[in-house]
């Protein structure tokens, strides 16, 4: 007649939920993804989306590598193909992925069209890195946007995979002290009811 440990009941109580409602679960998982996957295809739950995506910690500065990477890449790319800057600015906008970053560089093409260099537009927003604008800054006065450009995204691209690394490095051993944690759990609460009706006998 003793009394079951703690994480003993835990572990039956969980058990015996999954075994008889796993389809209620499942449902709610499935209804859960379904509802942010319906809101974020809204205009603004991609802007929270996006948002949240850059605060993020760690993997903020992550996406906001990724971001300039891109920018940065596809803006050389316009640049050596002839594109008119304006109209890279706007074509990058849109294929860049994050609506944050999209409505800065759509801001930035608004006013290098009515005479404004790209670096004073970007120099006013934290979410750009300083040394983005200022190396742009450079590019516009010595007329090697192009050659700015391919430099600055090779560098965030070699940040994004040193990051990438970095973090692999760190989730293993997570990894591990959860698999740890997760079995200590497992086997007290198996081991302790034995061990408790040993000493009753």
């Amino acid at each position: 007649d003793m009394e079951l440990p703690f994480t003993t009941r835990v572990l039956i109580s969980v058990s015996d939920f999954i075994q008889g409602y796993w389809w209620l679960l499942l449902l709610g998982i499935l209804g859960i993804a379904i509802a942010f996957w319906s809101f974020a295809r809204t205009h603004g739950g991609r802007e929270v989306w996006d948002r949240f995506q850059l605060k993020l910690p760690i993997l903020g500065k992550l996406f906001q590598k990724v971001y300039m990477a891109r920018f940065t890449g596809d803006l050389k790319t316009f640049v050596v193909g002839g594109v008119p800057i304006i109209q890279a600015l706007r074509i990058g906008a849109n294929s860049i992925g994050n609506s944050v970053y999209r409505d800065i560089i759509m801001e930035a093409a608004d006013r290098v069209e009515a005479g404004e260099p790209i670096a004073d537009s970007l120099l006013k927003r934290k979410e750009i890195p300083l040394m983005v604008s200022q190396m742009i800054e450079v590019g516009e006065r010595t007329g090697k946007l192009d050659r700015v450009c391919g430099v600055v995204s090779s560098f965030f691209s070699r940040e994004v995979d040193n990051t990438l690394g970095s973090l692999t490095t760190l989730i293993e051993p997570l990894l591990i002290v959860l698999i740890g944690i997760g079995v200590a759990v497992v086997v007290s609460a198996v081991i302790m009811p034995i061990y408790n009706l040993a000493n009753v006998i």
